[in-house]
């Protein structure tokens, strides 16, 4: 089984050093967000195995902290949420990186979005501000 970056241990799963750009992307999401939602219609990516991620959940919290997103990887279950909450003082995004799927928009240190995630998959973002700051959701 390859995973993201195509890098797996001997059990098939994927190298932490590959799932870290995915986590730190995450892990930025998390601190964008406010009290409303979204639901996330876009077609799932195939799934990456998400390594050391938490648990699969209903609801997660992401944080934007140092540029990062953390955690970077989240799994969630089908319907779930995810707040994402900037505590940075630079302005950052949770942005779908294939189409229209979820974008919490531009969010001000202590701001925060929530987006909803109805259809299983994984789904990769980034901070639109900072295309370094990358993160993943899985969704089951």
């Amino acid at each position: 089984m390859t995973g993201v970056g195509g890098a797996t241990n001997k059990r098939g799963v994927p190298s932490v050093r590959r799932l870290l750009p995915v986590l730190g992307a995450a892990a930025v999401i998390a601190g964008c967000g406010s009290s409303s939602s979204t639901t996330s219609n876009a077609k799932p990516t195939p799934s990456a195995n998400p390594g050391s991620a938490a648990p699969s959940t209903q609801t997660a919290k992401v944080r934007i902290v140092s540029y990062k997103f953390a955690p970077p990887t989240v799994l969630l279950k089908r319907g779930g949420t995810i707040t994402f909450t900037n505590r940075d003082p630079t302005a950052h995004t949770a942005t779908a990186d294939a189409g229209p799927t979820f974008d919490t928009g531009s969010l001000q240190q202590g701001q925060s979005k929530t987006i909803r995630f109805s259809t299983a998959g994984t789904f990769a973002y980034h901070c639109q501000f900072h295309a370094f700051m990358t993160g993943s959701v899985v969704v089951s």
